[in-house]
């Protein structure tokens, strides 16, 4: 039976299934008796096709892959996962000390004939990096040669697996007598037609001979030397049997039916996958590409935190604005209108308004002005026939200074009245700091009192919470805040109001060395201390993420290349950590970065 299987795994795709049926027709039932025994126990899945040696120490963790004649090794450390690339390995093989190899991509190398003798290799691993120094002892098991069978492909499992279905609902339609009448004609007419196509009524025999000789050449050289071919007549050969053999089931006590028992065999490879326990087997390569990285859990002492909305602000101290004090019309000065961002110096002219006279204010303006110039008029002819009586001692020095005091208050008047119809208002800037708003355009004509910019001081902001507890406490012993596109960044409690509005308190944080991302008005989640020390295992945010159920769960390192998800009862604990409550125990190594690709191998 070896022998037609493993005929039927070098044939194509559909003699493949063919045979298959074939194999199973002809294999005797499985009788169950009283004790219960249905044959052996499936096989069960390898978790690598390529032998491995496993090795750790409280400073590294050491996997060896073997690949013919060459071992790759990789070196990590056992805290953080982070491979050793700076390192100085030699491995004892027997009594042989090698000198490994470092690769570019940061593995070790070495070759050996040795390494491909079947049989337990003991193996010692000694990493010299700068000062420190570890031995490391492990064993490698090389199995036996054997014919190394070629994997199904997707395809052929599932043609193999509905041509398999198909015959037996067929046979489930219709009587033993009408398939063995209609298998039997079918039988014989496929089987006439292929010996007159192809001429090869023992085909099923040759491949059978191929076979056994393949395998005794294999067992001389270590090469398998098969070879895909047609079953041709031995494909309706095997139809025929299945169709009329009468042991094409399992028969158990009773009246059950327990069915095919077969096994399978599949090289699982070396790519990620879920394994049937759940867990996630993650080879060494894969780790260096998804930058896996790991730390162990600590238990802390630490206060519980509370968390409240809240929005950045401007410091009022380093906030202002520019309005202009008349209506009119806004001209740019002469370098340009400022720019979004533009940094400003205190004083700086941004911009003009040219004041502009309603209808009726510049009716009252020119009644005003024509009565300025009659007036004006009138006192410049007082003025000289005042000095005119002068020269001639007619009249006297005061009366000539009263008319020109007289003069000049008129003739300042006039220049106010025009300067107030020509002259623009400068607009400067009462701060230091950055244009954070601009709302007004060359030739955009203006009211008084509008806001035309708004400058403040980036290095020196606030964040505005809101506490709807109002029991929220007097001061907190420590506070920080997390914007969604940055990370966290700690607060200083100010202060809070008296007066609620809309039913909260409000609370005032300065921004400590606030970062150049963060922008006034943006929204954050302000995370402070308060209360009773609690205990509980701290973890970055990063290593927690949702399992298919929608539980929070975090990924332990349990073995060098398997992962396992443990659920955990989490609160936040400030804007980059998670306070582990439940779950976790002190000392397991956590995913800390990677978490969220792990989680994503199916």
């Amino acid at each position: 039976m070896e022998i037609l299987e493993r005929a039927v795994m070098r044939t194509n795709l559909t003699p493949k299934a063919l045979l298959s049926a074939l194999v199973f027709a002809l294999a005797s039932p499985a009788l169950a008796h009283e004790g219960h025994d249905h044959g052996p126990p499936a096989v069960e899945l390898p978790t690598s096709n390529q032998p491995r040696a496993i090795a750790a120490s409280e400073d590294y963790e050491i996997v060896a892959v073997l690949k013919g004649e060459e071992l790759f090794i990789y070196v990590d450390r056992f805290a953080d996962n982070s491979p050793v690339t700076e390192a100085r390995l030699t491995v004892t093989f027997g009594t042989t000390d090698i000198q490994t190899k470092l690769m570019p991509d940061g593995v070790f190398k070495l070759e050996s004939r040795e390494l491909r003798r079947p049989g337990k290799h003991e193996l010692i691993f000694a990493v010299e990096e700068g000062s420190k120094s570890d031995l490391l002892i492990t064993s490698l098991e090389v199995p036996e040669l054997a014919l190394e069978l070629a994997p199904q492909s997707n395809s052929d499992r599932f043609l193999t697996s509905h041509l398999e279905t198909a015959i037996s609902t067929v046979k489930s339609w219709v009587t033993p007598r009408q398939i063995g009448v209609t298998g039997g004609i079918l039988g014989v007419l496929l089987l006439a037609l292929l010996i007159l196509r192809r001429r090869k009524a023992r085909a099923l025999k040759a491949v059978v001979t191929e076979v056994d000789q393949a395998n005794a050449d294999a067992a001389k050289t270590g090469v398998s030397k098969l070879r895909p071919r047609s079953a041709g007549p031995a494909a309706a050969a095997a139809i025929l049997l299945l169709l009329v053999s009468p042991a094409t089931r399992a028969v158990a006590h009773g009246d059950e039916d327990h069915g095919d028992a077969k096994q399978s065999i599949a090289f699982a490879g070396d790519a990620p996958r879920r394994l049937p326990d759940a867990s996630v087997y993650l080879p060494k390569p894969s780790q260096r590409l998804l930058e896996v990285r790991t730390i162990q859990a600590r238990e802390t002492t630490t206060q519980p935190s509370v968390s409240f909305v809240g929005r950045i602000i401007a410091n009022p101290d380093r906030f202002a604005v520019v309005q202009s004090t008349l209506g009119g019309r806004f001209t740019a000065p002469a370098s340009g209108l400022p720019k979004l961002g533009q940094a400003v110096r205190a004083g700086e002219v941004l911009g003009y308004v040219a004041p502009y006279i309603a209808t009726i204010d510049r009716s009252d303006a020119a009644q005003t002005a024509g009565n300025l110039e009659q007036e004006i008029a009138l006192a410049e002819n007082r003025l000289a026939r005042a000095k005119r009586l002068l020269a001639v001692n007619a009249g006297t020095r005061v009366q000539v200074e009263e008319i020109e005091i007289q003069l000049k208050g008129l003739e300042k008047r006039r220049a106010d009245l025009r300067a107030n119809q020509t002259t623009p208002e400068p607009l400067v800037a009462p701060i230091e700091g950055v244009i954070a708003a601009t709302k007004v355009v060359a030739g955009q004509v203006i009211e008084a009192k509008d806001v035309l910019y708004e400058i403040i001081d980036p290095s020196s902001l606030w964040v505005e919470a809101f506490a709807f507890d109002q029991s929220a406490p007097q001061a907190f012993s420590e506070a920080s805040a997390t914007a969604h596109n940055s990370a966290s960044f700690k607060l200083r409690f100010i202060g809070r109001s008296r007066a609620l509005r809309q039913q909260s308190t409000v609370l005032h944080f300065a921004i400590e060395n606030p970062a150049t991302s963060l922008n006034v008005g943006m929204p954050v989640t302000v995370l402070v201390r308060e209360g009773a020390a609690i205990k509980g295992i701290v973890l970055p945010k990063a290593a927690v993420v949702r399992a298919g159920n929608g539980e929070n769960v975090v990924w332990q390192h349990r073995e060098p290349e398997r992962f396992i998800a443990a659920p955990v009862k989490v609160s936040s604990f400030d804007g980059e950590r998670v306070l582990v409550k439940g779950g976790l125990k002190a000392g397991e190594r956590i995913v800390v970065e990677g978490a969220e690709l792990i989680n994503q191998v199916r």
